[in-house]
């Protein structure tokens, strides 16, 4: 597909090497897959597309949880997160932060774990769904309070 659209910052490229990437992603090949990602970025922050952008960013980040270099996983989500307002679902967001919080949390910035877990509870609230936002925010509630008693023995320090 990459050959017959030819070379190019075009939004149909991104959308290809988008979906390459998470190809490449499922069948194990995370290094072709993190280089279409970055690719795909690339062109959707050329062309200007905003949801182009958050939509790789988003992937990008996901994948870094995955691989478990969660480090490498903050930028993007960060960035997919700030871009995200005013734009995606409550849905989308909240499952963007909450991704954002299990990296930071990963790497001990608990703090901002906490705050990455709060925002994205507050955003699962918004959604229209009760059915979708109860399931996405008991399991935000979930990670956040983990990070104050890691054991689940006592009460929450």
């Amino acid at each position: 597909a990459l050959e017959i659209i030819g070379g190019g910052a075009t939004a149909l490229r991104a959308t290809i090497l988008g979906n390459l990437a998470l190809a490449q992603a499922k069948l194990g090949d995370s290094r072709s897959a993190l280089s279409n990602f970055s690719r795909a970025l690339e062109i959707e922050d050329a062309i200007g597309s905003r949801e182009g952008v958050i939509y790789q960013l988003r992937n990008l980040g996901h994948l870094h949880v995955e691989l478990g270099q969660h480090g490498s996983a903050i930028e993007p989500l960060q960035r997919a997160t700030d871009l995200e307002k005013g734009i995606a679902s409550a849905y989308k967001r909240a499952e963007t932060l909450g991704l954002l919080g299990d990296a930071l949390a990963a790497i001990n910035r608990l703090d901002d774990a906490c705050t990455a877990y709060g925002r994205a509870a507050a955003a699962a609230r918004e959604s229209d769904d009760p059915h979708v936002w109860n399931a996405l925010y008991d399991s935000i509630l979930k990670k956040a309070a983990k990070l104050h008693n890691p054991t689940g023995h006592g009460k929450p320090e």
